[in-house]
């Protein structure tokens, strides 16, 4: 009897181990989904730099970016919303040229730009850029220097600290909503 009630703690003991593993692991895995530069450059099938579109031609963040006003996700431009505007202006250098030419013929070709998620957030996390871009979060508080970047990479590594620490300095009457734990985990 000894011996079986033994070998029992030590079976469950090893599912403990394993189910814990198996959280960790999954943890990691969901936290550092970001790809790397090299993955963002080979998703992209259609060319892309925000230095140029929004320094050198003045588009503000939420033009492409529209669904931040009203939704949780800032969403992915579609190639319908580039050609609003490449349909009608282009540019003078021969490089940049040929760059339009690729986005009107992925546009013609129907073809879905695999625009890389750098910034994606574990399942577990809700977030909503409406009250953030609402309460006058600027962009670049929580995505960096994009405007400066051609092609965006991480810049800010966004988890819990980075989130409650500007949650925190938020005003008095605030805190207790953007401190509760259900603000973002639903």
């Amino acid at each position: 009897m000894r011996k079986l009630r033994f070998h029992v703690e030590s079976w469950r003991s090893g599912i403990l181990i394993v189910l814990l593993t198996g959280i960790v692991v999954a943890g990691l895995l969901l936290t550092n989904r970001s790809p790397s530069v090299e993955a963002v450059t080979e998703a992209s099938t259609v060319p892309y730099s925000h230095r140029v579109h929004v320094q050198e031609v003045g588009v503000q963040c939420g033009f492409c970016h529209s669904s931040a006003y009203r939704a949780p996700q800032a969403g992915l431009p579609s190639l319908q919303r580039c050609m609003a505007c490449h349909q009608y202006f282009t540019a003078d250098e021969p490089e940049a040229q040929e760059q339009i030419l690729q986005v009107a013929n992925a546009f013609e070709d129907n073809i879905n730009p695999q625009w890389p998620d750098v910034y994606r957030q574990p399942d577990f996390v809700y977030f909503s850029h409406r009250p953030h871009v609402s309460a006058g979060v600027e962009c670049q508080t929580c995505h960096g220097d994009v405007e400066n970047m051609d092609l965006v990479v991480k810049q800010v590594e966004m988890n819990m600290g980075f989130c409650l620490n500007c949650h925190r300095q938020q005003p008095e009457d605030d805190l207790p909503r953007l401190l509760d734990c259900n603000t973002c985990h639903k």
